[in-house]
């Protein structure tokens, strides 16, 4: 008869096993305990007292053994060995294929291309219905972002509203500082700025100078989305891994579907491109080990209803907690975060509206980039619309409304 455990020795020891397998076990110390017995009656006759001492300790002590060895190896057998599976090449569905260097690598220029491209352009079709289908519909952000500015560490804010051109009188050296100094020096920060004043489009520059200079040697311009454009801007940390949420969206899909912050990322990843989902847990490894920064854009845009902000505060707080070495940056509108709703142990910093050198920077930028762009809008007719313009607003603060920061659309060109 064929053996069918060729792994397996057969002999009379293994046939008794085998045998005292099917027995209970209290049955199986009765029938050794008898064994003994009989041995040490049949011996006690023709033996010493002392002999039979000596022979009744052995017993007692082989009995002793016998039923460690009977629970270690009817209890807890050894755990069987795992038949060897066909040499094919494959792997067990639940283990898949390590990642090689060469591979993550590749994947992570996915995902900062990714990035990349939805940050590159500001849209101004989001700021003024005009700008609908006109060939400056969407400007390369780098040409027209401007700088920002936030209140100085230590500067108290006023019950007055924070002006234009220093009206709060925070316009004198040492009252402002670069909003991405701000930034830089708070590992939890919660950016507040009124409409316009720049928040979404920081937000998209940060993200696409990170992710450029993570793809320099992919051919993106040296002289633009790179660490050192951000260097010069106040910024003071090394590269970090951008991660940009638009808190409009997740609000929409995410919490409605109970997701978490991270939850929320997988699935929107796992659908734009190929290899953005295989990068995933890569990313994760990432954010979790070497830290990150994680943009949340506009924190006012998520609904009071259905306890949406409620579920958003834990959202966050979970995500910190899981993510610990990740840099979190929160945007949003002064009125919705107030004494009622706020983030424990992230600090506060406020935008402020442009100084007169950022007025004329940003129309500079802003008439250059259009023309650039617009066929009827020739070079000359682009500096006289950005000359005017910056006539106006010389010396007349309480015309806010033409630019109000770096997501206004100039007057002039809006009138086209």
């Amino acid at each position: 008869m064929t053996n069918p455990h060729p792994g397996e020795k057969n002999g009379p020891w293994q046939a008794i096993l085998k045998a005292a397998e099917g027995l209970d076990q209290p049955l199986r110390f009765v029938i050794v305990f008898g064994v003994l017995l009989a041995v040490l009656f049949i011996a006690a006759p023709n033996i010493s007292v002392n002999q039979l001492i000596l022979l009744a300790i052995l017993l007692i002590g082989g009995m002793i053994l016998y039923v460690w060895w009977d629970y270690r190896h009817f209890r807890h057998p050894a755990a069987p060995i795992p038949p060897t599976p066909p040499d094919d090449g494959s792997l067990p569905p639940d283990k898949p294929a390590p990642v090689s260097r060469q591979r993550r690598e590749e994947l992570a220029q996915v995902y900062l291309w990714h990035v990349f491209d939805q940050c590159q352009h500001l849209s101004m079709a989001d700021v003024h219905r005009r700008a609908q289908q006109k060939p400056w519909e969407k400007l390369p952000i780098d040409a027209i972002f401007t700088a920002l500015d936030v209140a100085a560490t230590g500067v108290e804010r006023t019950g007055r509203k924070w002006g234009f051109l220093g009206q709060a009188g925070l316009d004198e050296p040492g009252q402002r500082e670069a909003a991405l100094a701000a930034v830089s020096r708070e590992k939890r920060l919660v950016l507040l700025g009124q409409p316009g004043s720049g928040k979404s489009t920081l937000v998209s520059f940060m993200a696409y100078c990170l992710a450029g200079e993570g793809l320099a040697h992919e051919g993106v311009d040296d002289g633009q989305a790179r660490l050192k454009t951000l260097h010069d801007q106040g910024w003071t940390l090394p590269a970090l891994l951008p991660v940009r949420i638009i808190l409009r969206d997740y609000a929409a899909r995410g919490l409605p579907a109970g997701q978490g912050l991270w939850e929320f990322l997988t699935a929107e990843l796992s659908q734009p491109k190929p290899g953005l989902s295989e990068y995933l847990p890569e990313l994760e490894r990432q954010l979790q080990r070497r830290g990150g920064l994680l943009l949340l854009d506009g924190l006012d845009e998520v609904p009071l209803a259905h306890q949406r902000r409620d579920q958003l505060r834990e959202a966050i707080k979970t995500f910190a907690r899981d993510f610990e070495k990740v840099r979190i940056l929160v945007t949003s509108r002064p009125y919705a975060y107030d004494a009622n709703w706020q983030l424990p142990g992230f600090a506060r910093a406020d935008l402020l509206d442009f100084n007169a050198a950022q007025i004329t920077s940003y129309i500079d930028g802003w008439y250059r980039a259009a023309g650039q762009k617009d066929p009827e809008l020739p070079a000359e007719r682009a500096d006289q619309y950005a000359r005017q313009l910056k006539e106006q607003m010389a010396g007349r603060p309480g015309a806010t409304a033409v630019v109000a920061g770096p997501h206004r659309l100039p007057a002039p060109l809006a009138a086209r």
